[in-house]
């Protein structure tokens, strides 16, 4: 798990440093066609070794211990973090396995199928057509075909903080099902630009809608007019634009973050006590969610450059901030302080 957690952290790590680079990839070997290119995962040691450094160096703040479910993680969750980093983690094991032979999770063994390699490519595409982002939008992505002929395309959208890396456990049942009764799917796995591979854009106005747009040339560029979608967190919410944009494209899809807001007659009625019990449960969890726990989104939102000097040059900074439980038990193992 925690080698799992800190492959997330340096897939966000690598997007971001590639922003304002012409050839879209500083520190990672790969280029970015018009046409869907194979890609194999070559990050430089140079920038493997300078992040090192900067979590070894990691100086961390004085916690108060009682504030700690209100404050953040705690202190000595960081320290665990940094302590596993230096003295564990190998980025290049972990590439090599992404590469060469991915280890699916024990209990989803489907015919024997426990090693694999992710099957990854590059491209870039064009929404200048539908959208008023005019660059070209560089890509990563996973591609695994089933060799059922009525297999269904699925496009795979992974959330924030995640990746790609997300369907693995999982590309083995659905590309080859155990029974012929179920259903086949040719997966398609993006990385939002931004996240791992797939570069962050350089130049304003490019969102959800935009992502949306993207995804669905990606989609076309792969020869797939028809397809079902899966998303979750940032994931979902560009799914719900792109089968809102191309419903004759998107025949289905599946969302696991599905959010709605009170509106100001729900929050009326809530006031004068007129509510069922359900709705004041969930109009309280969002009231709480917002005004407890999404300080990171707001400054996000508004004054990303404020946070962006301390957390990009900061690994532990940016894994503390981004991923990592507000609340663990005293002496939890790195594996579990590092979240899931």
């Amino acid at each position: 798990m925690a080698r799992t957690m800190l492959t997330l952290l340096l897939f966000t790590r690598f997007s971001l440093a590639t922003a304002g680079y012409p050839d879209h990839s500083p520190n990672f070997q790969g280029t970015f066609g018009h046409s869907p290119s194979p890609f194999r995962i070559r990050v430089d040691k140079e920038f493997i070794e300078a992040t090192k450094q900067r979590v070894a160096l990691t100086r961390t703040p004085i916690g108060i211990p009682e504030l700690e479910a209100q404050e953040g993680p705690p202190v000595h969750n960081a320290t665990a973090v940094r302590d596993y980093w230096v003295n564990e983690y190998d980025w290049f094991e972990e590439q090599e396995s992404i590469n060469n032979q991915y280890a699916v999770p024990s209990g989803t063994n489907i015919r024997g199928l426990r090693l694999f390699r992710f099957l990854q490519f590059t491209t870039t595409v064009d929404i200048s057509a539908h959208s008023g982002y005019k660059e070209s939008v560089p890509l990563h992505f996973v591609h695994h075909r089933s060799p059922r002929e009525d297999a269904i395309p699925l496009l795979f959208i992974h959330g924030w903080p995640g990746s790609f890396i997300e369907i693995g456990p999982t590309i083995c049942s659905l590309t080859h099902p155990p029974n012929s009764s179920f259903p086949a799917f040719h997966v398609v796995a993006p990385s939002i630009p931004g996240f791992a591979f797939s570069p962050a854009p350089t130049k304003p106005g490019y969102g959800y809608i935009e992502a949306a747009h993207t995804f669905n040339e990606l989609m076309l560029q792969l020869g797939y007019g028809r397809y079902v979608i899966q998303g979750g967190d940032a994931g979902g919410i560009i799914m719900r634009y792109q089968a809102s944009l191309y419903p004759s494209s998107v025949v289905s899809g599946l969302n696991n973050f599905w959010v709605t807001s009170s509106s100001e007659r729900d929050l009326e009625r809530y006031r004068s006590g007129e509510t069922s019990e359900d709705e004041t449960v969930v109009i309280e969890l969002l009231e709480s969610f917002v005004t407890q726990h999404f300080g990171y989104g707001q400054i996000q939102q508004t004054r990303p450059l404020r946070l962006a000097y301390a957390l990009t040059d900061s690994p532990v900074g940016w894994r503390c901030g981004s991923t990592m439980p507000s609340t663990t038990a005293s002496g939890t193992p790195p594996s579990i302080a590092l979240g899931n």
